[in-house]
């Protein structure tokens, strides 16, 4: 195009080649500083990307699903986690189905679903348009829709006063550390007390805890949370877990004439109570627990 216009003036001017030369030097400089510059800008994007890449997926654990064609990368920390935008909620015909850490998903219990935060992390939900605050824990992946962040239950939308809305306004902040384990006991001691109501239901429960049977007979369970030789380490263990539970004990026992130490939570009165806590000391961190008759 600028050659073609060089031809066109010298056309209209009788001062011969010379003025011909000097444009088309120009107009031929002139194109190669633009394609100097446009190759600069273009090595310059390439950069920024590449360096914005690298930083976000340093935040990434390397697991990935894919909803929809699209991919989402989980979080390997929650630490320091903090969002703001809209919150919706889901029950039907959501509800009685496994959630993506293998729960049956109740809508009348507290829970959410986020799209890439570790699996059980603890929330700080607030509500920016009531400023209405919960903590809640994450067991689902959601929601797959723009612009939301997270999905509540039923139960978590009512408490939240967006039920009726359907969506609000929110902003979501990580709960981690001591705060996340006591959120954890907290949400297993209620889970023991409901599933003690439910299978007590229509029978007459006795006023008494029931004793404990010689030799392990099964009248109630517990949970060990540890088995250890070294002393210390069991009363470490022991008074941490008082923090949290009331009924904790060490039991002694002696292998091959040396004794082992045996930490408890104790006192539980059916399977549904002991399989509730097992999950919530999992969510602490204790995941070499198992559930024994007592």
């Amino acid at each position: 195009m600028m050659e073609k216009r060089s031809t066109d003036i010298h056309g209209k001017n009788s001062s011969g080649g010379a003025m011909d030369l000097s444009i088309l030097t120009i107009s031929k400089i002139c194109a190669k500083i633009f394609m100097v510059i446009l190759i600069v800008f273009s090595l310059s994007a390439c950069s920024l990307t590449t360096t914005r890449a690298s930083k976000s997926s340093a935040k990434h654990s390397g697991k990935s699903y894919v909803i929809n064609g699209k991919r989402y990368y989980i979080l390997s920390s929650a630490e320091g986690f903090k969002e703001k935008g809209q919150a919706s909620w889901y029950g039907e015909p959501f509800h009685g189905r496994k959630t993506a850490n293998g729960e049956t998903y109740d809508m009348n219990k507290i829970s959410a679903a986020h799209k890439t935060l570790p699996l059980n992390t603890w929330v700080e939900v607030k509500n920016l348009d009531n400023n209405k605050t919960m903590a809640l824990r994450i067991n689902d992946r959601g929601p797959f829709i723009e612009g939301r962040i997270i999905d509540l239950s039923k139960a978590a939308a009512e408490e939240m006063g967006m039920l009726k809305a359907g969506v609000a306004r929110v902003s979501l902040r990580a709960i981690t550390g001591d705060k996340a384990k006591q959120l954890a006991a907290k949400e297993g001691r209620v889970n023991a007390e409901v599933a003690q109501k439910q299978g007590t239901a229509g029978k007459t429960a006795s006023r008494q805890a029931p004793a404990p049977a010689a030799g392990g007979g099964g009248s109630y369970y517990g949970v060990q949370v540890s088995s250890t030789s070294d002393p210390e380490q069991a009363q470490k263990l022991l008074s941490a877990l008082k923090g949290y539970f009331s009924n904790v004990k060490l039991d002694t026992k002696y292998q091959n004439g040396a004794p082992h130490f045996f930490v408890y939570v104790d006192g539980l009165k059916s399977q549904n109570e002991a399989d509730s806590l097992k999950r919530s000391l999992a969510l602490m961190g204790y995941n070499q627990t198992k559930i024994v008759a007592r």
